[in-house]
């Protein structure tokens, strides 16, 4: 398996970068090398839209968090104009998933990505909402299989380019960190949840993977003192009821079969990668 090593301008994703070093060589994986970016990275297809749209687009991008229903009618009315264009469909999911349209938002997605299934964020976004869905098979076909084979790091899904925005590497480790937390490999989530912690600690992205790991330890505590507490109940029922068989001399007590019977059941946890706040902004492009 591999690991994420960006080399960029990003001072956070530089200090995340020895940190990462050490926790791969610990686990057995190997190292790529690539450039994280702030800077926007052109997209020839906005490029070449009429300026006017071109603007509009921009406008909508920076504001569609916040007031999604003023935007929602034009990012529909440009998905139509312009559907050969993969963002304006995910910037248009996530417009509805911040106007409380889950449900629409999630089928926006899952078009996307069928249509594009290169495109890189639609991709994420899906493999997120199967997980979220439990839908944990159909996340393995497309993480492990990936447009061209397991995507586990930016290269794996795009080994055309050596740099990436920012905002790629942040929903990759956010889409990689949740897969591998829903699949049970929780030392692999926790790298990508450090690298997240380093890059974008105050993202919906690193918050979504850090309630999810923290529910999953939470649970895990919760049932082993469960067990515990049985352990002792049963302890002490034991004791008195030999300590009653002690104190009446001359009668014979014949043993009973041990039994759980009155012992409460306790149900072991779902370890699945629900996002805690998942369409809370995670739909990105």
């Amino acid at each position: 398996m591999t690991a994420l090593d960006h080399a960029g301008e990003s001072l956070a994703v530089d200090a995340a970068r020895e940190q990462l070093r050490k926790q791969a060589k610990s686990m057995g994986m190997r190292l790529v090398s690539f450039t994280v970016t702030e800077k926007p990275i052109p997209d020839p297809s906005l490029e070449a839209l009429p300026r006017a749209d071109h603007e509009r687009i921009a406008v909508i991008s920076r504001d569609m968090r916040t007031r999604p229903q003023e935007h929602l009618a034009e990012l529909k009315r440009l998905v139509a104009k312009y559907p050969h264009i993969p963002m304006l469909r995910n910037h248009f999911a996530g417009a509805l998933e911040a106007a409380g349209q889950r449900g629409r938002a999630a089928e926006v997605v899952a078009e996307t990505a069928r249509e594009f299934p290169t495109y890189f964020f639609a991709f994420c976004n899906h493999v997120m909402l199967l997980v979220a869905e439990g839908k944990i098979e159909e996340a393995r076909t497309l993480v492990e299989g990936g447009p061209r084979g397991p995507v586990f790091t930016l290269t794996d899904f795009d080994p055309t380019r050596e740099t990436f925005h920012i905002s790629e590497a942040i929903s990759h480790a956010a889409m990689v960190g949740h897969y591998m937390l829903a699949t049970g490999r929780l030392d692999a989530a926790k790298v990508q949840l450090e690298m997240l912690q380093e890059t974008a600690p105050n993202s919906p992205q690193f918050r979504s993977l850090a309630r999810a790991m923290g529910q999953t330890h939470d649970d895990l505590v919760g049932l082993s003192a469960a067990l515990l507490r049985m352990a002792a109940d049963h302890q002490r029922r034991s004791e008195r009821r030999k300590a009653r068989a002690e104190k009446k001399p001359g009668r014979t007590t014949r043993a009973k079969p041990q039994s759980d019977a009155g012992i409460p059941k306790v149900r072991a946890p779902h370890s699945s990668a629900t996002s805690g706040d998942a369409g809370a902004g995670l739909f990105q492009a």
